[in-house]
């Protein structure tokens, strides 16, 4: 799926969002890039919109009179044509929120970003509808522009696709504050669920934790233990040698393999099979191969708009080059072994790990990795070691030392790691690793 039409738009964005990741401070070009985000989704959806009606034409027609057999075929693949056309320009809306998403996270971590993108039941909250036509959108473009004019980064949410609490975004403290904009107060209870979730988030940024928080008892953050480390550069390069010479591949670390294939290098009508040749040596017992791609798949993680450089971001985006990344989970066990750590691979869906200090006795500490957060090793291009060290550093500090007030055994959040209570102690101690499980 290519979408030359818009190939200079995506190109003028992402040169404005890499000139705004060198300078933030200056607000100015933070209002135009999202002038003009606003004015791409708002022709994208009124384009939508008249395809729908049209769609919509087309199925009266076809309901009011009995077509011809001839007539009714070239009725039905009209409006198939159209429904491509409307998921293509769904994806194109999805694309430009990537750029919405490259100012948000220039200016708040991804850490606390994160938060602004599920609901009160931790599922992905759903995106608001389109911006045209919208009530109130005139209010919340004056806060936008008057939030700037006061020397405040704000951003506008509906050109995101991470930010879904609140109108618009304020940007200027450690973490985001997500305002809703009414034109007037309401008793309605949708307006008043989400003011209370607004709260919510506000108290648990403010406390760096909450003693209930979308349902999980005694909640708390805590900073990074151990400086991140990633390999954004090695992945632009590799991609840069696959756009000269057809493939190319990189090792940045034990463990760690990116890849990146040009497509019109692949041989056609044997695309397929290439890529298979291309992989197989990477592929085994312990490999996790995972191919990231500019859909919405990336959920929270840090946008490719930020991490790949504007001709690779170009490329990536009209599929002209396929990344790979391929991680050695035996040796990520063997990293946590030489830290003096058991761990236990379970990618079930859910969760990546479970590491402890003791494969039996779980006093020492015990927590689990969710899958979420380890992609962000193939997503974010994070050094697997750093990773490991991160989560290692977490399991050693004590309790006492992070989180005085929570009871042993009560959940913990830090960057997206949990720990359970106790009542799950059992199953958790009958795991196995999950290439050691019958078929």
């Amino acid at each position: 799926m290519r979408f030359p039409r818009y190939q200079e738009l995506f190109r003028g964005l992402s040169l404005q969002l890499k000139g705004l990741q060198r300078d933030s401070k200056e607000l100015g070009p933070l209002h135009e890039l999202q002038r003009q985000l606003i004015r791409a989704v708002l022709s994208v959806e009124r384009r939508v919109l008249r395809l729908k009606r049209a769609r919509h034409r087309l199925t009266r027609m076809k309901a009011k009179s009995r077509l011809q057999k001839d007539r009714a075929v070239a009725v039905k693949a009209l409006t198939a044509a159209i429904d491509d056309r409307v998921d293509d320009l769904h994806q194109v809306m999805f694309l430009l929120r990537c750029f919405g998403d490259g100012i948000a996270f220039t200016y708040q971590s991804k850490y606390a970003l994160k938060h602004l993108m599920f609901d009160e039941k931790y599922e992905a909250k759903q995106q608001p509808g389109f911006m045209t036509g919208k009530k109130g959108f005139a209010r919340e473009y004056r806060v936008l522009c008057s939030g700037i004019r006061a020397g405040v980064p704000v951003l506008l949410a509906d050109i995101t696709n991470i930010i879904r609490h609140g109108d618009v975004c304020a940007m200027g403290g450690p973490d985001p504050v997500p305002i809703e904009v009414k034109s007037s107060r309401t008793k309605r209870k949708r307006p008043q669920r989400q003011v209370s979730q607004l709260q919510a988030l506000a108290d648990f940024y403010g406390n760096d934790g909450a003693d209930n928080f979308r349902g999980a008892p005694n909640v708390r953050r805590t900073e990074l233990l151990v400086e991140e480390a990633n390999f954004e550069g090695v992945m632009n390069n590799c991609i840069r040698q696959a756009m000269l010479n057809g493939t190319a591949m990189a090792e940045p670390e034990t463990g760690l393999w990116y890849i990146a294939v040009q497509v019109a290098r692949l041989e056609q009508g044997r695309e397929t099979a290439v890529l298979d040749e291309l992989l197989l040596p990477f592929l085994g017992k312990g490999r996790l191969m995972v191919h990231p791609t500019p859909d919405s798949t990336w959920w929270h993680m840090l946008p490719f708009t930020l991490t790949l450089d504007t001709g690779n971001t170009l490329a990536f985006i009209q599929r002209e080059v396929l990344i790979f990344v391929v991680v050695d989970v035996m040796h990520a066990k063997e990293l946590f072994r030489q830290a003096g750590v058991h761990a236990v691979a379970l990618f079930d869906g859910t969760w990546a790990f479970q590491i402890s200090r003791d494969a039996e006795d779980f006093s020492a500490g015990v927590f689990r990795i969710a899958e979420q957060h380890f992609l962000r090793v193939t997503h974010d291009f994070l050094s697997l070691r750093w990773f490991v060290e991160e989560n290692a550093a977490f399991l050693s500090a004590s309790l006492e030392k992070f989180f005085p007030h929570a009871e042993p055994g009560t959940e913990v959040e830090v960057t997206g790691r949990f720990m359970f209570d106790e009542a799950q102690m059992a199953e958790w101690r009958s795991v196995r690793d999950v290439w050691d499980r019958d078929d």
